[in-house]
């Protein structure tokens, strides 16, 4: 039988990229310490959150970089204990990834390709899949963004809420599996969907987690709506719902959080009287 759609999860573990690439992580960032970092928050974070997926109509497609050390993959063996497939591939560089993607696609029967991205050091919703599959519509060149999810920043112990935030990085795209130049979700800057593409926003539920941490690429302030309570996180793995939240620091940027809202808020009233 043949289906409308192959969805595939997409994360790029740890591959090279030249210059600063399109998300602007440099390859000497991805030493050695830099991967065990990765290694410990795929496995406490990431990894859960697949396992704990309500659809299971996926596959998760991991890549490697061909110089990974063997212990990377004994370590996360486990995955291939799951009922869901779990593939991985080793490449040399993001362009040769690219390229394996769309013969990945080529290979599959389905008129339809719906491709997602996730970092191996963020976390998604278990109703993620369900919901970027929800929206699936047969039109290619067709983003679905799903605009609602959390932000986590780890060294501050703050957790942060976004109902709206647009073109974030657990982007998927449809594409019409009748060409070999597929796109991908790959294929673009998650901040810059392609020209010609249309856009879905999924604003009812939150379906992800951006982690925060002091080996992410960019130095972070934190923004969004400021969360005290660790009840909204009944959709993520165990180990999110036990994160420590310090009523201290969230605290201190609410106070600073609240009146730049009520600024926006005072301006963009001016704006539509004027």
């Amino acid at each position: 039988m043949i289906f409308m759609y192959k969805h595939f999860l997409i994360t790029r573990f740890n591959i090279k990229i030249e210059g600063s690439g399109p998300e602007r992580l440099s390859p000497f960032v991805m030493n050695e310490q830099w991967l065990m970092d990765r290694l410990a928050f795929f496995k406490k974070y990431c990894a859960p959150a697949i396992a704990a997926q309500v659809n299971r109509n996926f596959t998760w497609v991991i890549y490697f970089d061909q110089d990974t050390p063997q212990m990377v993959f004994d370590q996360i063996s486990f995955l291939k204990e799951w009922d869901i497939p779990v593939e991985f591939f080793l490449v040399s560089d993001f362009n040769h990834m690219l390229n394996d993607i769309r013969q990945l696609f080529r290979r599959s029967e389905e008129p339809f390709i719906i491709s997602s991205r996730l970092d191996n050091d963020d976390v998604l919703s278990d109703q993620y899949i369900r919901l970027v599959q929800d929206a699936f519509t047969p039109r290619s060149n067709t983003v679905i963004n799903l605009n609602a999810g959390f932000v986590y920043y780890m060294d501050r112990q703050v957790l942060t809420r976004w109902r709206n935030k647009f073109t974030n990085q657990f982007s998927s795209i449809i594409e019409s599996n009748t060409t070999d130049q597929s796109t991908t979700i790959y294929g673009f800057p998650h901040w810059k969907p392609p020209p010609s593409s249309m856009t879905i926003a999924i604003l009812r539920e939150a379906g992800w987690m951006e982690m925060v941490h002091s080996g992410n690429n960019r130095i972070r302030k934190i923004l969004g709506i400021p969360v005290f309570s660790k009840q909204s996180l009944s959709t993520f793995p165990e180990s999110i719902r036990t994160i420590d939240i310090s009523s201290f620091s969230t605290l201190s940027y609410a106070i600073r959080w609240f009146p730049s809202v009520i600024g926006r808020r005072i301006k963009s009233a001016i704006r539509r009287v004027g």
